[in-house]
């Protein structure tokens, strides 16, 4: 996975499935992937603009998307899919990922989480089991690798005893640091459940 910024959700309807044994099972060619349009396309559907124009402070906060009706009707599609889907949405930097996710799901994610660039694994470790604390409401130790976190991660989940989960993992390339296993961690229930 090259170091682009990743912003990722799955959601599962089954509440028997959860969340890491559905991700494992997902074959590559099935993963729905957004690539981001080009400059012009998003200059032309205003986004861009809006982006800029907010960081400037000249219009306030955006309140809604401009634009990116093909990239609604993937993630709309995934939603409504039977199965659990992993989605990976990557591009270059402040051009509206994060912010198409959180305005799609209005924010109402069973689990979100953001890297932090540039720090530790151990401090990602600590930021992870803050915001499991923050949805979860149980104190937890701080996790002492990656497996265990996706550990701590399915155990909440299972506690909610839904049908859908919508959990959100941003910049997930800086979660994935020199010799962290996050992504071994992330896919190790694919042989545990085949």
């Amino acid at each position: 996975m090259s170091k682009q910024n990743v912003s990722t959700f799955t959601a599962s309807k089954s509440a028997g499935k959860l969340y890491f044994s559905l991700i494992s099972s997902i074959k590559m060619p099935q993963i729905c992937s957004i690539c981001e349009k080009s400059a012009y396309y998003m200059a032309e559907s205003g986004v861009k603009g809006a982006l800029s124009a907010v960081q400037s402070g000249i219009f306030g906060e955006i309140r809604s998307i401009i634009g990116r009706h093909e990239e609604k009707k993937v993630l709309q599609r995934c939603v409504d899919s039977e199965r659990a889907e992993f989605v990976a949405i990557y591009g270059r930097r402040r051009i509206g990922k994060t912010f198409l996710v959180k305005q799609f799901f209005e924010s109402s994610f069973d689990f979100y989480t953001t890297g932090v660039y540039q720090v530790s694994r151990s401090e990602q470790l600590k930021n992870w089991q803050k915001q499991l604390l923050k949805y979860s409401k149980q104190r937890r130790n701080t996790p002492k690798d990656w497996f265990e976190a996706f550990d701590q991660l399915q155990e909440y989940l299972q506690s909610l005893k839904k049908e859908r989960f919508v959990v959100f993992i941003d910049e997930l390339p800086w979660l994935d640091t020199p010799k962290s296993n996050f992504l071994k961690a992330l896919k190790k229930e694919r042989t545990a459940h085949r």
